[in-house]
């Protein structure tokens, strides 16, 4: 599960990608942000709303989607059509292996329920001078914000972290993906910073009307990720 297979050597863009829609600027932006996308619609557009009131918007964004997704498409923004059965692990590996042969030299992984309601967010990621930067996050609504282990909720990661230790793992599709990575990315000896902001996912709440397969697959995934 290391470098050495899901790194350089790992699929290609090619095998992974249908297409893409280029909308970033002809100078590349030090940081590239990677939100992958079931279907688009709101809660994207609501998330790239966020990005454009940063105080520091030295970034790129990545979306990557299916064919079956609504995008309005926007400047700043690289659209990426996947054709893979891999679901959020294999998104937020073709986003990286983009980011890497583009030459960004900070990736933030985003889901993209996941919001940057901090102003200073990426500002505060981007300058720590930590391996790894991962924000704070809190629940919907709720006035405190929790330390937060989630790599895939804003996590920042240096470039030379991603190739010492690898990209995310395709295999465990969903669930559990972004375990393995942080684990993988601290074995070696990556410092991590639990950052001063806030993130707020709104994708979390009862686990009462989950459908029983993406529990199944997210439990599945986090056993095999600990393993």
């Amino acid at each position: 599960m290391g470098a050495e297979p899901w790194g350089s050597k790992g699929p290609s863009i090619e095998e992974l990608a249908a297409g893409s829609t280029d909308m970033r600027g002809s100078r590349r932006q030090p940081t590239a942000i990677i939100i992958p996308t079931a279907s688009g619609g709101e809660k994207l557009e609501r998330h790239l709303d966020l990005l454009e009131k940063q105080s520091l918007r030295e970034f790129d964004v990545i979306v990557v989607h299916p064919e079956s997704a609504r995008l309005a498409k926007r400047q700043g923004v690289l659209y990426v059509r996947e054709k893979t059965g891999f679901r959020s692990a294999g998104a937020f590996y073709l986003g990286e292996k983009i980011a890497l042969r583009d030459g960004y030299s900070r990736i933030i992984l985003a889901d993209d329920d996941c919001l940057p309601v901090s102003k200073n967010l990426v500002e505060t990621l981007v300058r720590s001078h930590y391996d790894i930067a991962i924000p704070r996050k809190r629940e919907p609504g709720g006035a405190r914000a929790h330390a937060n282990r989630l790599i895939h909720h804003y996590g920042c990661i240096s470039a030379g972290t991603f190739r010492k230790s690898g990209l995310t793992f395709l295999p465990l599709r969903f669930g559990g993906e972004d375990t393995e990575l942080l684990l993988r990315m601290e074995s070696p000896g990556g410092r991590l910073d639990q950052a001063d902001s806030v993130v707020e996912h709104v994708g979390m709440g009862s686990a009462i009307g989950t459908p029983p397969d993406k529990t199944y697959y997210y439990q599945r995934g986090n056993l095999e990720a600990t393993l």
